[in-house]
């Protein structure tokens, strides 16, 4: 990893150091009039506390450096009641001014190395990361191969790729069963611009959301599994079990990840929100294809709201295409206290017990094409469930008796083509030129599409 060096030169007396930081969270480094490291004072000036929490006073010209990854992400102020403090970062003067507020930030974290574990890689980079860092990659190779263990989360990060095309993250196969990311509670994470591949685990075999904010953006998770019987999601798991996590996927494919052994759920996508818990999902401007719970429910996405729960599904702009389920939904499963809201986008070939949607909660959907796989129906209730029709829908069968709403067309072959790159961010079907979809459809929402 790129280590985040940055010299600070500050020529000011009186001048106050201070944690531009909530009073509760001291930064790395820091301890109540303090200095230590990674911070270094390199001319041994002494500090003195000024009476203000988390905050020092130098007793005249100060020098410092800042030479480690750990506090890239900390902003610090400067200011001064007498002479012009200046901030030199890696040699470049940034601001000046006396009796003001300052604020700067080092560089951000790199990774450099393909490596599972040591300096610039991965794993180091989120070892040492600070909440609001950055992490991105200049590494030698396009793939990052892991050899040991799951990668964990435990700040507020962004882990920044440069494009699922160009990065990939995945175990090894000759590696034993482990799963990819593991987002720890509580946290807000984005993971953008990677393919994530090759997971393995008894619950989110590509990333486990435990209970925390997770941004899936531009990425491509393909071949992960969930393999314990009665496990769940073999892309992705998101976990508000007795707690709440927010999941969203957005300009991304999932394809290929499977739930396979007894009652899994969830071969893309499980979302769980049991036992007094919430979870939210949205899947905009994204593809799930080919995910399977050949053995279990809901080959592309299985969402529960159980015991006093309560979960959401929203979907918009969206595929899913050619997700099977042995039990279930093959394209999506849910029960319990659900609410799924789908508009503007196209469900084909998926198969199953139920081809396409098995509702047990409350369906809202509009403006979506239908197109049922090899075996079962398109919608199809469980138990104390209901199921609206937002209008202008086109299915190819009866749909359940369901979709009565303005526009509706059913039992009308959509007339798709295969499922391939027409031009947005993921692989699409798109209408044939005699297709009954063509100016038949309405944005649903205002997204610009239809």
């Amino acid at each position: 990893m790129s280590q985040a060096i940055a010299w600070f030169v500050v020529v000011a007396w009186g001048l106050i150091l201070e944690g531009n930081l909530p009073a509760a969270i001291v930064p790395p480094g820091f301890r109540e009039s303090v200095i230590s490291a990674p911070w270094k004072n390199a001319v041994g000036v002494p500090f003195e506390n000024n009476g203000r929490r988390y905050a020092w006073q130098a007793k005249g010209p100060l020098n410092f450096t800042v030479a480690a990854a750990a506090v890239a992400a900390v902003n610090l102020q400067l200011s001064a009641s007498s002479s012009n403090p200046t901030l030199v970062p890696d040699g470049t003067s940034v601001f000046g001014g006396g009796r003001t507020d300052q604020t700067a930030t080092v560089t951000a974290i790199i990774v450099t190395s393909a490596g599972d574990s040591g300096a610039g890689s991965l794993r180091q980079a989120l070892a040492v990361a600070q909440d609001g860092d950055t992490i991105t990659f200049s590494v030698p190779s396009s793939a990052i191969i892991l050899t040991s263990e799951e990668l964990t989360i435990t700040k507020n990060v962004t882990i920044s790729g440069h494009g699922a095309d160009v990065l990939s993250v995945q175990r090894d196969v000759a590696a034993a069963a482990f799963r990819i990311f593991h987002v720890n509670p509580g946290h807000t994470v984005t993971i953008e611009g990677m393919t994530i591949s090759n997971g393995v685990a008894s619950a989110g075999g590509g990333i486990y959301n435990d209970h925390s904010t997770l941004t899936v953006n531009g990425c491509v998770l393909s071949g992960n599994s969930a393999l314990s019987s009665d496990t769940h999601g073999g892309g992705i798991f998101n976990d508000g079990v007795a707690g709440s996590a927010t999941l969203s996927v957005v300009n991304s494919t999932l394809s290929g990840n499977s739930a396979p052994n007894p009652n899994g759920f969830g071969g893309g996508i499980a979302s769980l929100a049991d036992n007094s818990g919430f979870a939210a999902l949205s899947v905009v401007n994204s593809t799930l294809s080919a995910n399977s719970t050949s053995n279990g429910y809901g080959g592309g996405i299985g969402s529960t709201g159980y015991n006093g729960g309560s979960a959401t599904l929203t979907m918009v702009n969206s595929t899913m295409s050619g997700n099977s389920s042995q039990l279930g939904g093959g394209a999506i499963d849910t029960d319990g206290n659900m609410v799924i809201t789908m508009t503007n986008s196209t469900l084909s070939g998926n198969t199953g017990f139920v081809a396409t949607i098995w509702n047990g909660g409350t369906l809202m959907i509009g403006n979506t094409i239908l197109k049922a796989g090899a075996s079962g129906a398109n919608i199809a209730p469980l138990g104390a469930s209901t199921q609206t029709s937002l209008g202008y829908n086109l299915c190819d069968d009866d749909g359940g008796g369901f979709l009565t709403g303005t526009g509706d067309q059913i039992n009308t072959d959509p007339v798709l083509g295969p499922l391939a790159d027409n031009g947005g961010p993921t692989k699409t079907h798109s209408p044939l030129s005699n297709s009954p979809a063509i100016d038949r459809g309405k944005d649903i929402g205002g997204t610009g599409r239809d």
